[in-house]
């Protein structure tokens, strides 16, 4: 027999941990519940010490990689179609190569004994926590198929945020790479070919005009040197962003300038209810809910609300006094939640909660869209202006000299 740790949820509230005997992982979760508990994770003794090098370490699956193998598992699921042949299918026909791996190698270990679930957590740095937990509670309560279906809606509102934030993101840095080009060929060809055409002399040349020229020449002169700065201050800047005190600035910072306040607090927000949202409805403890969505929050200030909001719910408190209590959730939300939960619906008043700061994502994403957008045209006509006054410095330049 081998040695199992496992982690349990016991009374819907506490997490205990503890170790048994048996011969398979179905074996021990069984031995698991039998106790009263509902197990979260069941690992080999060996498995435990090194789960990582077990993993194929050259399978990695990008978002639109995991939407993929999900819907398609879940299609087959809700056809009846069992796990084995489900994998089976998926390993012969996927489209990329790195799924058909990933397929047998779930399938290989199912077929030794593990369930679905202690398949997938050999390749939890490929799935995720969140991932791993919410096809577990399907496992248990016999709904993979509906588990699935939540994962691949919740994977595709993940790709929509992704793609929604690199959007915004897009546009202004384009704007500024044209900048920078227009700035380099105006210093480094269109100027000096003027000054050589008109015959201005070098100390005649106005200040505006080598504004430009000057640093494009010292930079083209010496671009070995500015290549290894810009290397150098690209590392320096990672560093310094992995650095807790700069995060903690970082995020304080972001959350006091008003209109990207709204949009980095309803972007978390966003992250936080669909998964918690999906999770719930899939059959995982709230506690564990309340875990793994705040997983999803990337500023350090809305997490440690998140944190809070998670140990007052362990204490016994409601759900809603929580978020009132945390200030996670703005309070017209909170009602939403209150009323859910005492009319027994928490579910269905979770859809309503992701729907209403999915609006207002929308709405925060506009303002700041048009925030920015006349402080890079005031950018830009400032650049063009200073251009044409440069231009205009030369031609005076050059008619005086004439005369």
């Amino acid at each position: 027999m081998a040695i199992y740790h496992y982690t349990a949820i016991k009374d819907n509230k506490v997490e205990v941990k503890g170790t048994l005997e048996a011969e398979t992982p179905a074996e021990a979760r069984a031995k698991v519940k039998a106790l009263g508990f509902l197990p979260t994770g069941i690992y080999v003794e060996e498995q435990q010490k090194s789960v990582v090098q077990t993993v194929e370490n050259n399978i990695h699956l990008g978002l639109s990689d995991k939407v993929l193998f999900t819907s398609e598992l879940s299609i087959m699921f809700a056809s009846g179609i069992s796990t084995l042949e489900a994998l089976e299918t998926a390993q012969l026909h996927a489209p990329k190569d790195k799924i058909k791996l990933l397929a047998k190698g779930l399938k290989n270990r199912i077929l030794k004994g593990a369930t679905f679930t202690d398949a997938l957590r050999a390749y939890e740095p490929v799935f995720g926590e969140l991932y791993i937990s919410i096809c577990e509670a399907g496992e248990n309560s016999g709904t993979l198929d509906k588990s699935m279906e939540y994962l691949t809606n919740l994977l595709k509102k993940q790709d929509s945020l992704r793609m929604k934030i690199l959007s915004m993101s897009v546009y202004p840095i384009i704007l500024v790479l044209m900048l920078v080009v227009v700035y380099l060929l105006c210093g480094l060809y269109v100027f000096p070919q003027f000054i050589e055409k008109i015959n201005i002399d070098a100390a005649d040349i106005p200040v505006m005009v080598k504004l430009i020229t000057v640093p494009c020449e010292i930079l083209f002169a010496n671009w070995v040197s500015f290549l290894i700065t810009v290397i150098a201050v690209g590392f320096g800047s990672y560093w310094l962003a992995s650095q807790k005190f700069f995060k903690e600035f970082w995020d304080k910072l972001l959350l006091d300038v008003a209109k990207v306040k709204d949009f980095v607090q309803y972007i978390d927000l966003a992250y936080y209810f669909a998964v918690l949202q999906i999770s719930y409805e899939a059959g995982v403890p709230i506690n564990k809910c309340l875990e793994l969505s705040k997983n999803t929050i990337s500023n350090g200030i809305i997490k440690k609300q998140a944190e809070h909001v998670e140990k007052i719910v362990m204490n016994g408190q409601e759900l809603s006094k929580a978020f009132s209590i945390s200030g996670l959730v703005p309070p017209v939300l909170n009602v939403l939640i209150a009323s859910g939960e005492k009319a027994g619906r928490l579910g269905q008043m979770f859809r309503d909660v992701t729907i209403a700061i999915d609006k207002q994502l929308e709405t925060a994403s506009e303002v700041l869209s048009k925030a920015f957008e006349p402080a890079l045209l005031i950018i830009i006509g400032c650049f063009v202006a200073y251009v044409v006054i440069a231009f205009f410095q030369m031609y005076a330049q050059a008619f005086q000299s004439l005369i």
